[in-house]
């Protein structure tokens, strides 16, 4: 029971970080029930950068060295070969540091949009970005608009 509650107790937090959802699909994936919500959209360099103050920041592009750095901030961190295949693949990882820190990232793809809903090969303006991730102490920030825009 008392740890009933102290899960329960968590539920105010994961609220007001707007984080419910994630937390209820986690624990349905727990047992079995595997429902992943995604988000598609369309964005345009006619768009004004988003209003975010990032003069500590350093947009850069990763590479397989990155690897250490990308294991701290996933759940399920990729090793150096699977970060060696995507990146022969053609994907790309964008990233937001901070000093020597990794604040927030993104993967891309510009041949193809490999999501199973929408699979088709990509325009020459078009790029698929996704699997972003930022840094739990760096979240509530809007990191991750900025890295799309740049």
């Amino acid at each position: 029971m008392k740890q009933f509650l102290r899960h329960v107790g968590r539920y105010p937090t994961l609220l007001a970080n707007g984080l419910l959802m994630h937390k209820i699909l986690v624990m349905l994936k727990s047992v079995g029930i595997v429902i992943e919500p995604y988000h598609f959209y369309q964005e345009g360099l006619f768009r004004p950068a988003p209003p975010t103050d990032l003069a500590d920041f350093e947009f850069v592009e990763l590479g397989v060295e990155s690897q250490p750095a990308l294991a701290r901030i996933v759940v399920i961190p990729p090793t150096r070969e699977d970060l060696k295949t995507r990146f022969a693949e053609g994907q790309i990882c964008f990233a937001l540091k901070r000093g020597d820190r990794i604040a927030a990232f993104t993967w891309c793809q510009t041949a193809d949009l490999s999501f199973g809903p929408c699979r088709r090969p990509l325009e020459k303006h078009e790029a698929y970005l996704y699997g972003a991730e930022t840094l739990y102490e760096f979240r509530g920030h809007r990191l991750q608009p900025h890295l799309r825009y740049k």
